[in-house]
C-alpha cells in the first residue's frame, strides 16, 4: 500500500526535531555519538545535537550518505554507505549511539548504517524505534 507524502515547513520540522530531542533527553538517552543520514535525517540530526549541547550533553557526530537505487524504481540489492570512517576510527562498545533518519523506505536502509559502523566496534546500546 502506497502511502501519501505528508509535506511539512522548515520551521515544522525544526519545531519537530527540538520536540524529539527533548523526548530523547527527558527519557534519558545520553548519546555519545549521533549518526544522521544524510537525506532527511541531516536537519534533524543537527537540531537534536544542538539541543542535547544546550543541556550540557557533548556528542561526536557526523553525516553518514546512503545509496540504495541503481536507477528509477531499481533498488539496489545492498545499501551502500558513505562517510562511516569516522564512526569506526572513534565508536567503542560503551559508547550509545543516536540514527537520526527520515527516510527509511526499507529494514535494508535503516540497519545498513549500523552494520557498517559495527563491524570492528559495536556501540552497547543502539535504540530502535
Amino acid at each position: 500500500m502506497v502511502q501519501d507524502k505528508r509535506f511539512i515547513s522548515a520551521d515544522g520540522l525544526l519545531a519537530d526535531s527540538i520536540r524529539l530531542a527533548r523526548q530523547i533527553h527527558d527519557a534519558g538517552f545520553r548519546p555519545t555519538h549521533i549518526v544522521a543520514v544524510w537525506r532527511g535525517g541531516a536537519p534533524v540530526g543537527i537540531a537534536v545535537q544542538e539541543y542535547l549541547e544546550y543541556r550540557g550533553l557533548e556528542t561526536h557526530h557526523i553525516a553518514v550518505r546512503t545509496a540504495s537505487y541503481t536507477g528509477i524504481d531499481r533498488q539496489a540489492p545492498v545499501v551502500r554507505v558513505f562517510g562511516e570512517g569516522y564512526l569506526v576510527d572513534t565508536l567503542n562498545a560503551e559508547d550509545r549511539l543516536l540514527i537520526a533518519s527520515m527516510t527509511c523506505s526499507t529494514a535494508a536502509a535503516r540497519s545498513r548504517p549500523c552494520s557498517v559502523c559495527c563491524r570492528r566496534n559495536a556501540a552497547a546500546t543502539i535504540p530502535a524505534r
